[in-house]
């Protein structure tokens, strides 16, 4: 998941939180999402975003069929997670944790090498 994919993501999950229906891909139209990013909405992507909300626990896959409409809809979770910050808090979240990550392996990197300097 990349930032725009979080930004679309979202905008998916406040559709589904609106309606009581589940929704598909004809419910959007390109300019909302074009609106927010530069990434061009096709039915295939939009099955490769709502697996990832689905995945996530957030939403429910209600129809799933290579020839007919895929359609999803919200579950008991998609609310909590919208109101949480949605897949921008998520992709933001992840974000952190890499940076910390990759700051500790360096603090780790840095005293091996303090350690093997010091005992030559």
């Amino acid at each position: 998941m990349d930032k725009n994919d979080a930004k679309v993501l979202d905008l998916i999950v406040e559709k589904i939180i609106s309606t009581k229906e589940p929704i598909s891909f004809n419910d959007f139209n390109e300019v909302e999402f074009l609106s927010i990013t530069d990434m061009k909405l096709d039915e295939t992507e939009f099955r490769r975003l709502i697996d990832i909300i689905s995945s996530e626990g957030v939403g429910k896959i209600t129809a799933y069929q290579f020839d007919s409409e895929t359609t999803i809809q919200k579950n008991e979770n998609t609310a909590k997670f919208n109101k949480r910050g949605g897949f921008t808090k998520l992709y933001q979240d992840e974000l952190e944790r890499k940076e910390k990550e990759e700051e500790k392996e360096k603090l780790e990197i840095d005293l091996a090498k303090s350690n093997i300097e010091a005992n030559e």
